[in-house]
């Protein structure tokens, strides 16, 4: 019988110079007017306040209890659905606070089109 033990442990990831790379800034990637109209063509109810909520979460929040917030540009939508799907339930995110990131994500995502 195996049995396999992980950790959370911060992740730090290098360039290619092999310098550390700089985490996404929190206060850079505040919501904007722009990721909210964006976010409107796809959950046209989603309002400013659920995009703070899930940037909270996503920078502040369960999402750097394990790892430094990571660049959501280096993921597709797809590949985010998965991402997310596994990281709520480790961060232990209840549903409300899972959409709040998610669409989050996808203002950043669809602004960035």
């Amino acid at each position: 019988m195996a049995l396999a033990l992980f950790a959370c442990t911060p992740k730090a990831t290098k360039s290619a110079e092999g310098t550390p790379k700089k985490a996404e800034s929190s206060a850079v990637n505040t919501p904007t007017d722009a990721q909210l109209t964006a976010a409107k063509t796809r959950f046209p109810d989603v309002t400013m306040e659920k995009l703070k909520e899930g940037h909270t979460i996503y920078f502040n929040g369960a999402c750097v209890n394990c790892h430094g917030a990571q660049p959501i540009g280096n993921w597709d939508e797809k590949q985010w659905v998965g991402i997310l799907d596994n990281m709520a339930v480790k961060a232990q995110l209840s549903a409300v606070d899972k959409d709040a990131v998610w669409k989050y994500i996808m203002s950043v995502k669809l602004a960035s089109k």
